[in-house]
């Protein structure tokens, strides 16, 4: 046989298997493409009526959702030229998602998170949970439910400690700093209702 009949090991050897417990060195879990919403010019949401911020959350939702409602109030805000979410704002936004649930352009999942700004949003019909990949989120806007479907498909032999790492790990973030840890931990107890 010559060498260009020979097969070719590399090609089909798989690599070992990690250890039980450990952090593969590569993501395991498939996760769908994050889209995002690509912003379009909004009115303030002091300078408008309540319907018209309902249409432009709606349209957050339906590009990026599920998303925690915070992340979207923040999308909205920026893109009516603002820049943070202030405590008058968000009982705007609150009151602009309470009613986009009740006419049905966007729901809300049913969990332990009562506060409005807190909530996993997405559009009827739609998966309320979908693991994806980070996009431009912070670590704390993936919805908690997200997080935990991600915990769930890991190995059950890990530690809480190493979980937390193997989800940093999945979706790229690095150092586990102390508000990553905590906001893993509601992860870690998150069950959705």
């Amino acid at each position: 046989m010559n060498e260009q009949d020979k097969p070719h090991l590399a090609s089909t050897a798989t690599a070992p298997a990690p250890a039980p417990g450990a952090i593969p060195a590569t993501s395991t879990i498939g996760k769908a493409p994050y889209r995002t919403w690509t912003p379009e010019p909004v009115p303030p949401v002091s300078d408008v009526a309540l319907p018209a911020v309902v249409q432009g959350l709606a349209a957050i939702v339906a590009a990026e959702g599920p998303l925690h409602a915070g992340r979207a109030y923040q999308l909205y805000v920026q893109a009516s030229g603002g820049h943070r979410v202030g405590r008058e704002i968000r009982r705007i936004l609150d009151g602009a998602v309470d009613e986009a649930v009740r006419q049905g352009a966007v729901d809300r999942v049913q969990d332990a998170y009562t506060r409005t700004s807190e909530a996993t949003l997405f559009l009827p019909g739609a998966p309320s949970v979908q693991v994806r990949e980070r996009g431009p989120r912070s670590l704390s806007e993936i919805p908690r439910g997200e997080v935990r479907a991600v915990l769930d498909r890991l190995d059950p032999g890990m530690s809480p400690a190493q979980l937390k790492r193997a989800v940093l790990h999945e979706w790229g973030f690095g150092r586990l700093t102390g508000p990553a840890e905590l906001y893993l931990d509601e992860c870690l107890r998150y069950a959705a209702r």
